[in-house]
């Protein structure tokens, strides 16, 4: 074999982890530094939302303390007393709820998007190495084309392939440009700031089937923000049909008006319940299906590593030629590029389902 074709080997079955991370070129930090950062930036909007807070719970605190010296003569003192502490305390607990959720969102936000901009960089280093190959072959075809062994045409076809595949490339750098410029706006930093590189993870995950999904819906259905304003919504109105029917008779609209509200909030909430199960239920299917893939595109790869493996040695010994090795070793980065993207889709799908049971 000659000392080049030697060479080539050796930088083919080179790990492109390395030079995945060069796809990027800035400041490189953890999934964890990022979201860290943006809690840290987010610290105004936090503040901003704990003085409405700290506003619903003075509201809610001067309810219950008048409540006992209300009187209870007419509709409007007895919803004082009886109603608008509740009231109150929906607004104030709901707001807490609600903040908590927007910084799981934002959290959730930053880990999907982190895990997106891996695997850019990975797709960019794949597509890197085939271009490699590509013009590999394109050199070969030239000196076939020269050598009067191959047609115009057909050389043609390999100098198309380099170039769809540079245009390939560019069209995915100019994708990673403005996944780095959603990435700072979700960090709340300059866009003019050095973008962010994020550090590569091994992906660690368990199978599904560990989920006990029963015990997650019941212990989702207390904690869920929605179901507590659903829940009270319909304490809310039960207290406030009791006083309409303690105080209006059955010819009046307002007591029509809130019999429809009471009834309503009853059914808000089974639709939110039957809702919320669903959800769950769906994104736990989802979960399945993610892992079944995961599975799959592993036998693959371990098939196709074991395909190149032995592909290397018979191109050591010329056994095969070229061409036949090289595409032993595009059939492995392509299999091992969809485990990559297989893994990515399955924690994207657990982190979806985290944060829909409230973790």
């Amino acid at each position: 074999m000659k000392k080049s074709a030697k060479i080539l080997v050796m930088v083919i079955l080179v790990c492109w982890i390395s030079t995945a991370m060069a796809a990027g070129s800035g400041n490189k930090i953890s999934i964890n530094t990022a979201i860290d950062m943006a809690m840290g930036n987010n610290q105004k909007q936090n503040e901003l939302t704990d003085i409405k807070i700290e506003e619903y719970k003075i509201n809610y605190d001067e309810a219950v303390r008048k409540a006992p010296y209300t009187s209870i003569t007419s509709y409007g003192s007895s919803y004082n007393r009886y109603v608008s502490p509740i009231v109150t305390e929906k607004v104030y607990e709901y707001a807490k709820m609600q903040k908590e959720d927007a910084n799981r969102l934002l959290k959730l936000n930053v880990y999907k998007q982190s895990l997106g901009l891996i695997v850019t960089y990975e797709n960019i280093a794949y597509q890197e190495k085939l271009l490699e190959v590509d013009q590999k072959k394109q050199q070969r075809a030239y000196t076939s084309y020269k050598a009067n062994q191959m047609s115009y045409e057909a050389y043609m076809g390999y100098e198309y392939t380099v170039e769809s595949r540079k245009d390939t490339i560019a069209d995915l750098k100019y994708g990673l440009d403005k996944k780095n410029m959603d990435f700072k706006i979700l960090l709340n930093i300059p866009l003019s700031e050095e973008d962010l590189v994020i550090e590569n993870i091994e992906f660690t995950y368990d199978a599904p089937d560990t989920i006990d999904l029963q015990k997650v819906i019941e212990e989702t259905i207390t904690s869920d923000s929605n179901m507590y304003s659903k829940t009270m919504d319909v304490k809310i109105q039960e207290e406030v049909i009791n006083l309409t029917k303690k105080f209006y008779e059955d010819d009046m609209a307002v007591y029509w008006q809130n019999e429809y509200n009471y009834k309503n909030a009853i059914n808000s909430k089974e639709v939110a319940l039957v809702n919320l199960e669903y959800n769950i239920r769906v994104a736990y299917n989802n979960l399945k299906t993610k892992y079944n893939k995961i599975e799959l595109a592993k036998m693959n790869l371990d098939i196709k590593k074991n395909a190149m493996d032995e592909a290397n040695v018979k191109y050591q010994k010329e056994i095969v030629n070229w061409d036949s090795y090289i595409a032993a070793v595009n059939n492995y980065r392509a299999a091992r590029y969809s485990f990559l993207t297989n893994e990515y889709n399955y924690m994207i799908a657990k982190a979806d389902f985290d944060f829909l049971i409230g973790k």
